[in-house]
């Protein structure tokens, strides 16, 4: 350093331990500097010794400490990654290198929170920067290495008091697998508890599978479960399933396709479970596999029913995971299937004794004894529902002449014909039953008036004998004599009303009649409906329908604000004008409603147009509209067509529809009145307040006009409750910019409170009855003011 000094003139130093005379050794530092005369020689040189003993031992102790704590790293069985005050990484043991798929070069340096990567879907980890010194933050994490591999990691976070971050984490995808398995385990024994308890509780085939597929999806969280049922022919149709919606339910009933040698015709053939735990291979082989791909599967199970020895059908388990089959879970899930098998078998026991019991063997109808029984429930549920139930007997004529005629066998196959095109007819809720050799009977139960029994009496015979039976090589006519009993006009008993309509049977035989109900009064009902029904579809064909018209006015200024346009009738046999509440019911029954619909429109417009030629401007008429006509498509059309000519008269034709109507289908009426009030037509919610409404649908719907019913203003006072529910509606409507039409204003006092409410417009006897066309023109031109200012 002295020799460097001199020559280079410049500062020199050197480090160096030095054996001391007593053995020990000191670090010393000795720093040389020249000292230069005014010629720039060195004239002296100034040696300075400081002792670093301690630093050196200091800095050795790190170093050891250093090597103690990487040795310590890298036997752990985790991996670890050290982080400095910065979070940037700057110690990481093979191991941490090893699970991230990193090298050490590639790791050092990055920050602490990017090293451990969440996998996709996963939340971000904590930023270690912003965790308080000391704490010790543990959670799980599945990681994903930039390879894309993914695998579940158990992590530890701890920062130190120096600002260091210490990450610790390890692979736990075995103890992840064995709590996955313990899970799937867990969810199938308690599947098969509930499953086993509905096998106990169920006694119908159909209800226990669809509780099975819905149990294995529900409980046992399997994505897709359905069973297939081997039919007579041999082929499997789909008898219950859950987890494939709308499209599953598509198939209920329907032959399924089998993919050769897959896991549910293995499993059908060699009567065991038979798995596939990757499915995503060949996810389009059918369409029941490509339908549970669709919704996640990943794995599939086939498990054969055996019910008295013989493979009856196949109960299929698709799984959302990869490889969830493994031998404890088709052990537990073949135990299930044995179980299921049972109370199948049981069912099918338990069938054919009820069947020989209650049905008949040669039609599969029900017997006497069981249409007793069925009857008694169906006579309740009518009474429940204030209904009328009409059984109906009837008895195939000149039997026995086929049996001379053609032979027992023909006339048996008569029989059986009869009993499928009855079973063809009904519906569920109905009863039918053969209760003597060729006698059948019949239940039918609805809102029946006189006219409905006596069609649906013509509708049923009908069906079963308008067309010819095939007996042997001929086709023969054959027909039948009914005789009909009404509960609860006849009887209120099953016997009694079976007994009155055997007897109506009787005398309908005996009058050579082949219908006969068995009250008279009854009778006569039936025919006067039916006349009367020909006379209203005839009106409405030769044209004795009216429209009559009656104001509304503004609550305010008593001025014409409208009109509503009323059907009548002037029933030609009598000279009497009949109110709608007559005749439309019989029109919506028949169907006339649609034309005589149309005619309204047309004719409100020609009205219309009438007026304005006679030199006043007629006011916005509101039109009745049927839910039989709002259903169709082509009123859209007709409506367009009416309010050209209406326009051209200065004025546009409204639409009320009652509140019941548009809540029956919110969703499916909502485009169809705004294609309406795009050509113009304002939209009325007729009798609101009778019904139910929800606030949020009425706030969805073009309308313009809320018309409060008539039962809550006829008997509105000042001390009536009305007064409270008519302020409510009003208020609603103002909240929601509608206006407010009251119907049935009957008095003065109706008008005062109805104007103190801000009630817009009013309507009712006290301010005009409905009137002809002819006289309408004179209200309107009485009403209008100055109809130059208003138009």
């Amino acid at each position: 350093a002295l020799r460097k000094a001199f020559l280079t003139r410049q500062i020199c130093a050197i480090e160096s331990d030095i054996e001391m005379p007593r053995g020990n050794t000191r670090s010393l530092r000795i720093t040389c500097v020249p000292l230069l005369d005014r010629d720039g020689e060195v004239r002296e040189i100034l040696s300075v010794t400081r002792d670093f003993t301690g630093r050196r031992q200091a800095e050795r102790a790190i170093r050891a400490s250093e090597q103690k704590f990487r040795r310590l790293i890298e036997q752990s069985a985790a991996g670890v990654v050290i982080g400095d005050a910065d979070g940037k990484v700057e110690l990481v043991n093979s191991r941490g290198c090893e699970l991230l798929g990193l090298s050490e070069a590639e790791l050092l340096g990055r920050r602490c929170d990017e090293v451990l990567a969440p996998a996709e879907g996963e939340p971000a980890l904590d930023d270690p920067g912003s965790l308080q010194p000391g704490r010790d933050l543990r959670f799980e994490r599945r990681l994903q290495r930039p390879d894309g591999s993914i695998f579940p990691a158990e992590i530890s976070i701890n920062v130190l008091d120096s600002g260091a971050q210490q990450l610790t984490f390890q692979d736990i995808t075995a103890r992840y697998r064995q709590e996955q398995k313990a899970e799937r385990q867990r969810r199938i024994q308690a599947m098969t508890s509930s499953i086993n308890a509905a096998i106990v509780r169920l006694r119908n085939r159909g209800e226990l599978l669809e509780e099975t597929c819905r149990t294995a999806v529900d409980e046992g969280k399997f994505c897709v479960a359905w069973v297939g049922l081997i039919d007579e022919d041999g082929e499997l149709e789909l008898a219950a399933q859950s987890g494939l919606g709308e499209s599953g339910d598509e198939l209920l009933g329907e032959p399924l396709e089998l993919v050769a040698g897959g896991a549910s015709e293995n499993a059908i053939f060699l009567r065991q479970p038979m798995f596939d735990n990757d499915v995503t291979r060949a996810a389009d082989t059918t369409p029941m596999r490509a339908c549970a791909t669709r919704s996640g599967a990943g794995s599939v199970i086939s498990l054969p029913l055996v019910v008295e020895g013989e493979t009856r059908g196949v109960i299929v388990l698709y799984a959302f995971e990869l490889g969830f089959f493994e031998d404890e879970e088709v052990s537990l899930l073949g135990e299930l299937a044995e179980d299921i098998s049972f109370g199948l078998e049981f069912i099918a026991k338990e069938e054919r004794v009820d069947y020989l019991a209650y049905y008949d063997t040669m039609t599969g109808l029900p017997n006497r004894s069981l249409f007793f029984n069925r009857l008694s429930r169906q006579l309740q549920d009518a009474q429940d529902k204030s209904r009328r139930t009409v059984l109906a007997v009837f008895d195939i004529d000149r039997f026995r002449m086929i049996n001379d005629t053609y032979g027992r066998h023909e006339g048996d196959a008569v029989i059986a014909e009869v009993a499928q095109r009855l079973r063809d007819t009904v519906d569920e809720a109905d009863t039918v039953a053969r209760i003597t050799s060729n006698t059948f009977a019949i239940a039918l139960s609805d809102d029946w008036d006189a006219a409905d029994i006596g069609h649906r009496l013509e509708e049923l015979d009908e069906v079963l004998f308008a067309a010819a039976f095939r007996i042997g090589d001929e086709d023969v006519r054959v027909t039948a004599t009914t005789g009909a009993a009404v509960f609860p006009d006849d009887a209120r008993t099953p016997e009694e009303l079976l007994g009155n309509a055997e007897a109506a049977l009787r005398s309908a035989k005996s009058r050579s009649e082949r219908c006969l109900l068995y009250s008279r009064e009854m009778n006569e009902r039936v025919a006067e409906s039916l006349r009367f029904e020909n006379r209203v579809r005839v009106a409405a064909e030769n044209g004795e329908l009216q429209m009559w018209y009656q104001p509304k006015v503004c609550s305010r200024s008593g001025r014409l604000r409208g009109l509503e346009a009323l059907m009548r009738w002037k029933d030609p046999e009598t000279g009497k004008i009949l109110s709608p509440e007559k005749f439309i019911p019989v029109m919506e029954h028949t169907g006339c409603i649609l034309e005589a619909g149309r005619w309204a429109l047309r004719q409100v417009a020609s009205d219309c147009l009438r007026w304005q030629e006679r030199g006043v401007i007629p006011p916005r008429v509101a039109v009745n509209v049927s839910p039989i006509q709002l259903a169709q498509q082509n009123l859209v059309g007709s409506l367009v067509e009416a309010q050209i000519v209406a326009n051209d008269a200065g004025t546009a034709i409204d639409l009320e529809i009652t509140e019941s109507v548009i809540m029956d289908d919110v969703d499916g009426i909502i485009p169809k009145l705004r294609t309406l009030a795009s050509v113009g037509t304002r939209i009325h919610v007729d009798d609101f307040g009778t019904g139910y409404s929800s606030l949020a649908y009425i706030a969805r719907l073009p309308i313009d006009a809320l018309k409060i019913d008539r039962s809550f203003v006829s008997d509105l006072t000042p001390a009536s409750e009305g007064l409270s529910i008519v302020r409510t509606i009003i208020s609603l409507a103002k909240a929601m910019k509608l206006q407010v039409i009251a119907e049935g204003v009957e008095t003065e006092e109706q008008v005062r409170l109805l104007r103190d409410l801000e009630c817009d417009e009013l309507q009712g006897f006290h301010i005009g009855r409905p009137l002809p066309p002819e006289e309408t023109f004179a209200v309107i031109a009485s009403l209008s003011g100055d109809l130059e200012k208003r138009a």
